[in-house]
Formats: structure tokens, sequence, C-alpha cells
């Protein structure tokens, strides 16, 4: 996939997501779409297919973009994601699916946004 292809994609991931988000305000219930609700067992075997994984890392990316987004906008806080890489950020999320494969990606991608706002 081209790079605008490809920031076109993480584009509209952002979009979507951060439009979830304002349903889960007003609800305590939401729906994951898209790749999040694979498994990190899938995630796991991803590192074998390069065009799977590309595509994961995409969407826990854009996960990661509307979560900033809207934590900036809500506290004024500036990025979360300013001290570290897209390398770092795949191996955390690595981490993480390995130790609990059978848990989404979804989930991941949580967990690894409320670590960096510690």
């Amino acid at each position: 996939m081209e790079l605008r292809g490809l920031r076109v994609l993480i584009l509209a991931q952002c979009l979507f997501v951060a439009g979830m988000g304002t349903a889960e305000a007003q609800s305590t219930t939401y729906q994951i779409l898209g790749a999040g609700t694979d498994s990190c067992g899938r995630w796991v075997s991803s590192a074998n297919d390069g065009a799977l994984h590309v595509a994961y890392m995409s969407w826990v990316l854009g996960y990661l973009s509307a979560f900033n987004m809207a934590k900036s906008a809500h506290s004024g806080q500036d990025s979360l994601f300013n001290q570290t890489d897209v390398q770092s950020l795949d191996l955390w999320v690595s981490n993480y699916c390995n130790a609990h494969p059978l848990k989404n990606l979804s989930d991941a991608a949580l967990e690894l946004a409320i670590e960096v706002t510690k």
C-alpha cells in the first residue's frame, strides 16, 4: 500500500474511532469494529504476514490517534506520544498480546493508551 493510501486509511480509522468515543459517552457499552475484534493470538501470528501486521498496526495507530486527540481536546494536554515511535508501540502491543493471546486487539490498544497516560 502506498504511503498516501496508508495515511488516508489511518485518518479514516481515526475519524471513525473518534465518532465511537461520542457514542461511548452516551452509553455504557460500545461496539468495536474492524481489526480490533481480532484476538491477540492473531496479532502474534501476524508477525509472519507483513500485510496483515501492517493492517493490525494501522488499526492500533488509528485507535491511539483518536484516543490522543480526545484526551488532548478534553484536558488541553499535549500529545501523549511525543516521546515514542511506532516500533516501540508495536513492541508494546506484541508483548501484551504474547501475554494475553485470548484478549482482543482493542484490549491491547486500550491498555497501551492507559499506560501512556500514566
